[in-house]
């Protein structure tokens, strides 16, 4: 694979990661040179920066951030954006390249896998097990940050990466810091979780090279539990492979095996395998050997009943931490429904979400009650209505909040922020008269009254239907809500053509 470098190098390759990582979330972070998504430079400046990081004429610069963790805290690498656009520029080269020569058994930070696809197929093999399950719960202490580069780049070689400069490159993009000695991928890098996979892919190789895990052996049909020595002594007699299933996401895996030997064997060659060929070691704390148990991996918990259920490793603490919002302003309700829209991404393959969506939406619920006493809730929907009167005011249905919804956190904001916002918000009108919205609004349900669109509570103006130069007055009645964009139509002949004008102004 030569002049691999000279395609990171190409403009068509540049514009293409700089589309990327202005898209991502990740991209309205500020890295030391104070750059994010909200004030980029133009293209040609940013494609001319980049190349310099790319050919090493200007170092790497990065901070640290220290989130805290269930067991303590972990340090994340912010870089700059120039910085993240030339790993990006990197990755985009060599991901297809090497991906393809991975394990199947590997989900961690690899297209088309993710933390469900992992978890369903180990639901899987537990709900079609008939007989006991041995699992191996296995977790590394701080890998990403004991994984050394030189060692990963040798790897890169021998999956076929031959490009020396290509190489050299991606040595300097990840020397993040002056103080960096060599030993660590940051976390919060672009290249960080290629370079691991690339690292513990000699794991898998064992793994599949030792054991088997496609499947059982035929032989295994026969009495396997009352003769689990007797079947254990022959398979290593006869040289054959042991059977077991396993599932690994980044420095996280797991195995499956069917005897309380296999299991004990495994676990013991694991051990010596990875303290001869690794420099990262085993977290004994968070690994288990279990039989028939609950297993907690990546966040879920899956137990075996009289079918596999999968729900939150640790709800009380999604509980715990839904009661931290206090719902007090807008700009905290649009907090809540981020995390909220997070939380239901990440848990919508378990069981028990609806119990945690009805926790979310009480708290709703009792927020409403605080800013709105004449409010009541209809029994088992999310429909709230006013006393004496049959039209419901609200709906929401937080299942909308996932990534398949079209709905967007603004357009919840927009239909849930008179529930949510204690203090009434102000406009002031041409003459410095302030009047509050919340009635004009309610008044309207939340739409414009001459495009019948909804309201855009940040994007909103007061018109007088009846100007004051004209006689009118600043009362509720003269007063209407509309957008901008409306507004300039409505005072603006030039925005629009006459006769549109025209229809709308007859609508005042």
């Amino acid at each position: 694979m030569q002049k691999l470098y000279k395609q990171c190098l190409s403009d068509s390759n540049i514009r293409k990661a700089i589309k990327m990582q202005l898209s991502v979330s990740g991209s309205k972070t500020p890295g030391p040179d104070g750059i994010c998504k909200g004030n980029v430079p133009e293209e040609s400046k940013i494609i001319t920066e980049v190349k310099k990081r790319l050919r090493g004429y200007k170092r790497v610069c990065s901070r640290k951030v220290n989130i805290s963790k269930k067991n303590g805290t972990r340090t994340l690498t912010i870089l700059n954006l120039y910085d993240r656009i030339a790993q990006q520029c990197v990755y985009q080269i060599l991901d297809p390249r090497v991906d393809d020569k991975f394990s199947k058994h590997s989900y961690g930070f690899r297209p088309g896998q993710s933390t469900k696809t992992c978890c369903s197929r180990l639901a899987n093999v537990i709900s079609s097990s008939t007989v006991d399950y041995y699992t191996v719960e296995v977790d590394f202490n701080k890998c990403f940050d004991n994984i050394p580069l030189d060692k990963s780049l040798d790897l890169l070689r021998e999956l076929g990466i031959k490009d020396t400069q290509f190489i050299k490159c991606i040595k300097r993009l990840m020397w993040v810091d002056k103080d960096y000695d060599g030993i660590g991928l940051g976390q919060g890098t672009i290249l960080g979780p290629l370079l691991a996979n690339v690292y513990l892919n000699k794991l898998d190789e064992y793994m599949e090279s030792n054991y088997f895990l496609n499947g059982e052996h035929k032989a295994r049909k026969r009495d396997y539990i009352r003769n689990s020595w007797r079947w254990f002594n022959w398979l290593e007699e006869q040289g054959k492979k042991i059977s077991c299933k396993y599932y690994r996401y980044a420095d996280d895996f797991i195995i499956i095996c069917y005897s309380r030997e296999e299991q004990e064997l495994i676990y013991k060659n694991l051990v010596n395998f990875i303290n001869s060929n690794f420099t990262i070691t085993i977290n004994e704390s968070k690994t288990k050997l279990c039989c028939n148990e609950p297993i907690s991996f990546l966040g879920y918990k899956i137990r075996k009943s009289k079918s596999v259920i999968i729900s939150p490793d640790e709800p009380e603490e999604i509980i715990q931490e839904l009661k931290k919002f206090k719902l007090n302003n807008l700009r905290e309700g649009r907090e809540f429904l981020a995390w909220a829209r997070g939380v239901i991404n990440y848990y919508d393959i378990c069981s028990n979400m609806s119990y945690i969506i009805d926790k979310m939406n009480l708290r709703l619920y009792k927020r409403s009650n605080k800013r709105h006493a004449h409010l009541k809730k209809l029994a088992n929907t999310d429909k709230y209505y006013l006393n004496g009167s049959k039209r419901d005011r609200l709906e929401i249905d937080l299942w909308g909040l996932r990534k398949s919804s079209k709905k967007s956190i603004k357009d919840y904001c927009m239909n849930s922020w008179w529930l949510i916002e204690r203090e009434k918000i102000s406009i002031t009108v041409e003459n410095g008269y302030n009047i509050y919205t919340w009635n004009l609004y309610t008044r309207q349900k939340g739409l414009d009254v001459i495009t019948g669109e909804r309201l855009d509570i940040y994007n909103m103006v007061i018109h007088h239907v009846k100007s004051i130069e004209n006689g009118g007055t600043n009362s509720l009645d003269n007063l209407i809500l509309v957008n901008r964009e409306t507004h300039k139509l409505i005072h603006n002949n030039k925005e629009c053509n006459y006769k549109k004008i025209k229809r709308y102004r007859k609508l005042l």
